[in-house]
């Protein structure tokens, strides 16, 4: 209750339906289906939150967007973006995404999560259900950009002859990004 008053109520204008949010900067970040929306706490007691489009780019899924180093990265409808460095409103980045877009045009959004991996310091893109391998079962892409490199530095495939690999849930836990993986077994389980 003291998190969600419930006599304060805001939209976006125009209302949108937000997919999730992420905090990050003192700010939390809105995707939607249209924009990725950002939203502020004000001084002032009749506005107290102010909400307003940050990129002009939609989303399919709440899991595709991750900040690190004051850098927004996200999986668009459009495919891979990025804040610019500091960047304000407007400020998305696709053309960071060329090197991969012959991969990420054949993606389907909605099956994109995005996360940050501390251990090899990139942001990795997976796609969950990107191809049938040769023992009929899916498998997962992780692309991989670094941080430190600033380029596309890995390209992983997940595949098991005995089961799906389908991405289902993915977080930075400490100091390793965790992936939740499942789908069919041998079995048909």
């Amino acid at each position: 209750i003291e998190a969600a008053p419930t006599d304060i109520a805001f939209s976006s204008s125009p209302p949108e339906t937000i997919l999730g949010v992420m905090s990050a900067d003192g700010r939390a970040y809105l995707p939607t289906a249209n924009n990725l929306l950002i939203t502020q706490g004000t001084p002032q007691s009749d506005v107290p939150v102010l909400i307003r489009p940050f990129w002009g780019v939609g989303f399919a899924g709440p899991d595709q967007i991750v900040a690190v180093n004051k850098r927004i990265y996200g999986f668009s409808v459009q495919g891979p973006a990025r804040s610019e460095r500091d960047g304000g409103p407007t400020s998305e980045d696709l053309d960071f995404g060329i090197p991969v877009s012959e991969i990420t045009d054949t993606w389907t959004p909605g099956h994109v999560k995005v996360a940050y991996d501390p251990v090899s310091n990139s942001v990795c893109f997976i796609h969950a259900r990107d191809s049938l391998n040769s023992s009929g079962f899916w498998t997962s892409r992780i692309l991989m950009y670094g941080l430190r490199q600033e380029e596309w530095i890995g390209n992983i495939v997940l595949s098991s002859t005995t089961q799906d690999m389908l991405v289902c849930g993915v977080a930075t836990v400490g100091p390793a990004m965790q992936m939740l993986i499942g789908g069919r077994l041998a079995n048909d389980s």
